[in-house]
């Protein structure tokens, strides 16, 4: 089922994050991301999700290329071996932009907002509670 979910991370442009549609739960998105950090390490992991404002269909670390046209169709997404499937750029499929905190939970219907921290922490709450998503991000800044 569709969880909708932001990952975001501090850059050197401030807060951003991308969408992420499927398995946005926190029993789900937060094992991924820390699987993904224990084997590449924050600045990757932050570069390859963050990479590209259109977001993603699903984080996967056990993608593998040749599975992507099976799955989804070379017309909408893109395989990143290892960590899942992209959407492809705006206006085929995904976002134009990136999500920033001042873009509130509205935004997709998003369900969760994780921040991976610099240290490789990743930290969550639910989008439906705005002061607690907005001190989420005043607290790391």
């Amino acid at each position: 089922m569709a969880t909708r979910s932001i990952v975001a991370a501090h850059t050197e442009k401030g807060v951003r994050g991308v969408y992420v549609h499927w398995d946005g739960y926190p029993e789900g998105r937060v094992p991924v991301l820390k699987h993904l950090i224990a084997r590449d390490g924050v600045g990757k992991v932050v570069a390859t999700i963050l990479g590209q404002p259109h977001g993603w269909s699903h984080l996967d670390p056990e993608i593998v290329e040749s599975q992507a046209p099976g799955i989804n169709g070379a017309d909408r997404f893109l395989t990143i071996p290892g960590y899942g499937v992209q959407y492809l750029p705006y206006p085929i499929q995904g976002n134009e932009n990136y999500w920033t905190p001042t873009d509130g939970s509205d935004w997709m219907g998003i369900e969760y907002v994780y921040l991976i921290t610099e240290s490789g922490e990743v930290e969550y709450e639910s989008a439906f509670d705005s002061a607690a998503v907005s001190a989420m991000f005043r607290v790391n800044a």
